[in-house]
């Protein structure tokens, strides 16, 4: 009698017609299953802590300051949302002033401070010229220019501008132009290049890559759109802010802690005298508002206070000083209110 031997696919024990069972090798095939099997689930974690890493919102934000192919106005808008979920509220207000556009009532950042070329348009002979100031020093004040537009505006200036063609114009006030009293048929003018508007788009480029790399530094890159509780709590202590006093070159960033404690530079006080008795004697040449007139003699009287004790309190006199530039920015127009505010804000 013929004996007919049939195998089991999934190998171990084999059972012969016969009825007797034998023990057999499992096959290769099976066990190249299980090996596919289980690299399968390896490479599906890896692929999984990845993509978690590759969706940070963070990290995302970082690579897109790298690129110059992402506007700085969708940075912005995505770094707002950075900032939100975190609760930084410093930077929430910078954030929102470079997409809005910085008001009149707030005082622009220093890298948005530019000095153009000054020109007249020449109504007879339809051309800008060379506008001509004799005094060093009050071309040079009356040439900076406070770019308070939108991101967005500026990267549109610099579009426009491409290779330097091309130059913006920034008018002088009503109230500036009296001032400066041109001559009939001739109306001054602030001509900036292509360079000066790249510069602040730059600026604000890398101020967001340093806060996200500070971020990513103290472990906060968040997992999609959102951020755990502790990241969250750790972007609380940290107080980020912008400092905008940073040298050229260096982190617009800076982080704080609850025991820290910040260096207040010095100021040179021999000049901050000479700077005060000019104030005080052609103070009734700047014209003021009753309200800002007595905030300014109280913040001049503060200072003076301070100079006369035996040891002065810098942060103090800080503080006075911004209260005096405060007011008299909102001297638009006035030379003299321009000169005062050089020296203040070089101190």
């Amino acid at each position: 009698m013929r004996v007919v031997v049939t195998t089991v696919a999934c190998g171990g024990q084999q059972m012969s017609a016969t009825g007797v069972s034998r023990q057999v090798e499992t096959k290769a095939p099976v066990r190249r299953i299980l090996m596919t099997h289980e690299f399968a689930k390896v490479a599906a974690r890896r692929y999984t802590r990845s993509f978690k890493r590759m969706d940070s919102l963070v990290m995302e934000l970082q690579r897109e300051c790298l690129g110059p192919g992402v506007s700085v106005a969708d940075l912005l808008r995505k770094a707002l949302v950075v900032a939100r979920k975190l609760g930084v509220r410093d930077l929430q207000s910078w954030i929102e002033n470079e997409l809005n556009g910085y008001d009149a009532t707030i005082k622009v950042p220093p890298y948005r401070i530019t000095s153009g070329e000054l020109k007249a348009w020449d109504a007879y002979r339809g051309t800008w010229i060379p506008y001509i100031v004799r005094d060093p020093k009050s071309a040079e004040l009356i040439s900076k220019c406070e770019m308070r537009q939108s991101a967005s505006e500026l990267e549109d200036f610099a579009r426009e501008t491409v290779g330097g063609r091309a130059g913006i114009v920034v008018p002088f006030s009503p109230y500036q132009l009296q001032i400066l009293n041109p001559d009939d048929g001739y109306t001054p003018s602030r001509h900036l290049g292509r360079t000066a508007i790249v510069g602040i788009i730059d600026t604000i480029r890398n101020t967001i890559l340093q806060w996200t790399l500070k971020l990513e530094e103290d472990g906060i890159v968040g997992e999609g759109m959102t951020f755990t509780p502790t990241e969250k709590a750790t972007a609380a202590q940290a107080h980020y802010t912008i400092n905008y006093n940073a040298p050229v070159g260096t982190s617009q960033i800076q982080q704080g802690s609850p025991g820290a404690s910040q260096t207040v530079s010095t100021v040179d006080l021999t000049a901050l005298r000479e700077v005060l008795a000019e104030l005080k004697g052609r103070i009734a040449e700047v014209k003021l508002c009753a309200q800002d007139a007595d905030q300014l003699q109280a913040d001049v009287q503060g200072i003076e206070t301070q100079l006369a004790a035996p040891q002065q309190n810098h942060v103090v006199i800080r503080e006075l000083m911004a209260s005096i530039t405060n007011i008299l920015e909102r001297c638009a127009g006035s030379i003299l209110a321009a000169g005062i505010l050089h020296k203040l804000t070089g101190m």
